[in-house]
């Protein structure tokens, strides 16, 4: 919950897509799934299958799960997050040991802490594997544009709804189902 304009609200995002996003789960959830997953039914099969990319490459994807390894062991994951939120599952099926990691802000690295659990707690794993190089964002660097012209509320048809866009500090100020998000200009018309 959020205090928006004097009452208290439900803070979550209005962001209402099927198939993709706001799973709203729990630990204890996501285990029984991996159990399932594990129970090896055709469609767990089926979930893990993957197929090469057209142009013949390898595809670690499969029906909403990535396949691939994990020192040595194969590996199935899914990782996620959307307004604040931040999740990972990895499963080693011949270890039998699946991780989840739940966490109520985007500044973990989720799938490291994943993996850490598994290093943590599954015996004969292969040599550790190099950690991927961590590539530092750059700051924008904010040009002087008139951001008044992009100021106002706008309809936007779908969930959420409406969307106030408002100049401040030389940023743009976006406003919608809760979030407050900073844009800030790169060029005319271009924001990150």
């Amino acid at each position: 919950y959020a205090k928006v304009d004097g009452r208290w609200d439900i803070d979550e995002s209005a962001w209402e897509p099927t198939g993709d996003g706001q799973v709203h789960t729990d630990v204890d959830d996501l285990l029984i799934w991996v159990r399932h997953l594990a129970q090896g039914d055709a469609l767990a099969r089926k979930m893990r299958e993957t197929a090469p990319l057209t142009g013949g490459g390898k595809n670690d994807y499969a029906m909403g799960l990535f396949t691939g390894s994990y020192r040595g062991t194969p590996l199935v994951s899914h990782s996620g997050g959307w307004a604040g939120y931040s999740s990972s599952l990895i499963w080693l099926p011949e270890k039998r040991f699946a991780s989840v990691v739940l966490c109520s802000t985007h500044e973990h690295a989720v799938g490291k802490l994943a993996r850490k659990l598994a290093d943590l707690y599954v015996p004969g794993l292969g040599p550790t594997e190099p950690e991927e190089e961590e590539v530092e964002a750059k700051p924008a660097t904010p040009v002087e544009i008139d951001l008044s012209r992009y100021a106002g509320r706008f309809e936007l048809g779908t969930s959420p709804g409406e969307i106030t866009m408002t100049p401040e500090g030389g940023k743009l100020i976006a406003s919608f189902a809760g979030l407050r998000i900073e844009l800030i200009p790169v060029a005319p018309d271009r924001f990150v």
